[in-house]
């Protein structure tokens, strides 16, 4: 018993240091709704700061002293770190939208459009939750319905959560706390960054990921910034900053929030979609990859590197298979223009759209949904998904079960996984995590596309509640309209659980289910 209460302290405990850490970050959204006058957001966020930097002492203080104990505690510590903090990040929507009066809530809403302001949706704890959990998960389907509409603060929170979600808050905290060091720190960045290590220790690597993950997001403002530019020279130029900012957090995390009612597609222009394909492809990269890639001085390393290998070929593939579909209800350039932009983004679990998906064939929703919004992109990049690791490494499994088969009982089987050789009986224990990990995956996603199915509206059909369940669980984005403020609230709790399982990758949860319920006195 005593053990249990040490852990649950432990969890504690670093679950309030993390809130130590978001926050004081609660006050740079608010910052930008000062800088654009929005006063009530601004202190939504004052008061959210407050409220979470509080919990978040109070939490560390009591358990300071609990001692940390190793991977199953860690796994337990990042599934309620998710989860409190999601909890936490949904006071500034839910604030916001009681205290700002009508008129001022109202002038959101850009002129010439009748429609009310979404901000009004919040006023629904669970739609703030909603909201909160999609973006720290980098999902992106949103309760926004009409985003301009909810300010310029809000707006800049939603990306920011995904940029900082992308990267992992946990993985944040041990670039910078002082506790999360030694084997209780590389337990939790296990958890979060796959252990994929590129510096010695725990904290100099979280720290290189940071500054390549802050380096590519720069990148591709200034790359955002200067092509809106070329294509509309008159174009506001602080809107102009802010879209790129904005965006650039939500590429290079792959949440795909966007600052447009209708995502990319809002600039109605043929030239920004192809602009918006780089920032979506440099998110699905594995982070140690980019490092591997300065370190060479090559861009070689990223065709290599199986992971980045079987991403190009995957979106080229993938891409022309889906506009051949598409080219039996569209013409070839709407065809073209819809199907790579919306398949690089199911890939990529970014979630950018620029397309009815009620106008496709079913086929080709149901391509979308089957293969790359269950697949994702690279293992160590923010994507969601299986992963193209874990499909690369069950695929080649097959293969090797097949050679240990047919070949004598004697004979020495290694197993090439990219330029590396190793003896089978090394993966094969990580080659049955895989499996297994799947299979758990796709019976999470049978109930949830169940559940979804048993609560969606007459409007709706099977292929809609495939299609919006994947989408959630793959932490992509894509929507077929499923997702809004009128859907079924056991529809809506449904997909935050999912949201979340994607961005966890399941285990963590299962294991601090487990705990819950087998010692629900700690």
């Amino acid at each position: 018993m005593n053990a249990k209460r040490s852990q649950f302290r432990t969890i504690i405990r670093d679950v309030g240091s993390i809130q130590l850490l978001i926050g004081p970050i609660l006050l740079i959204p608010g910052l930008v709704s000062m800088l654009y006058g929005e006063t009530y957001s601004a202190f939504s966020f004052g008061i959210s700061s407050v409220i979470t930097t509080l919990f978040g002492g109070i939490a560390y203080q009591i358990n300071k002293k609990a001692e940390s104990n190793g991977q199953s505690q860690a796994m337990m510590t990042a599934a309620a770190a998710w989860m409190v903090t999601s909890f936490f990040g949904a006071l500034p929507f839910f604030i916001a939208a009681h205290i700002t009066p009508v008129e001022v809530a109202q002038s959101f809403v850009p002129a010439g459009e009748t429609y009310s302001s979404s901000l009004y949706n919040f006023k629904s704890f669970l739609h703030a939750l909603f909201e909160s959990v999609s973006s720290y998960t980098t999902t992106g389907l949103t309760m926004s319905v009409h985003e301009p509409s909810v300010g310029y603060g809000l707006l800049f929170y939603r990306s920011f959560a995904q940029w900082l979600g992308g990267a992992g808050m946990i993985v944040l905290s041990l670039a910078i706390l002082r506790h999360s060091s030694g084997m209780h720190g590389l337990a939790l960045y296990n958890v979060e960054a796959s252990g994929q290590k590129i510096r010695p220790n725990v904290r100099q690597t979280t720290q290189a990921i940071w500054k390549v993950y802050l380096t590519v997001t720069s990148f591709s403002a200034l790359y955002i910034f200067v092509g809106t530019w070329m294509v509309f020279p008159d174009y506001n130029l602080l809107q102009n900053l802010f879209e790129a900012v904005n965006h650039a957090m939500t590429g290079q995390s792959t949440g795909g929030f966007s600052t447009f009612d209708d995502s990319i597609s809002g600039y109605g222009s043929y030239a920004m979609e192809m602009i918006y394909l780089l920032p979506m492809l440099l998110g699905a990269i594995s982070i140690p990859l980019y490092y591997k890639i300065y370190e060479k001085g090559s861009l070689k390393e990223l065709w290599l590197d199986y992971q980045g290998r079987w991403l190009i070929l995957l979106n080229i593939v993938g891409s022309t298979v889906l506009i051949i579909m598409l080219m039996s209800s569209f013409s070839f350039s709407q065809s073209f223009r819809e199907g790579i932009f919306q398949f690089i983004s199911a890939l990529t679990t970014t979630g950018w759209q620029t397309a009815d998906l009620n106008t496709w064939p079913v086929y080709a929703t149901l391509l979308m949904a089957s293969i790359p919004m269950i697949i994702g992109g690279s293992t160590g990049a923010t994507v969601g998904g299986i992963k193209i690791f874990r499909a690369y490494f069950m695929a080649k499994g097959f293969t090797w079960k097949l050679k240990k088969v047919i070949q004598p009982s004697s004979s020495i089987i290694s197993v090439k996984l990219g330029t590396d050789r190793y003896p089978y009986k090394e993966v094969s224990d990580d080659l049955m995590e895989a499996y297994v990990y799947s299979m758990l995956y796709f019976v999470v996603l049978l109930g949830g596309i169940i559940i979804s199915a048993m609560f969606m509206g007459e409007n709706f059909q099977l292929i809609d509640a495939i299609f919006e369940s994947v989408s959630a669980q793959g932490t992509v984005g894509l929507s077929s309209g499923l997702t809004s403020p009128s859907m079924h609230p056991v529809t809506e709790i449904t997909y935050i659980i999912q949201m979340l399982v994607g961005r966890l990758e399941l285990i963590p949860i299962l294991i601090m289910l487990r705990s819950f319920f087998k010692h629900s006195k700690i």
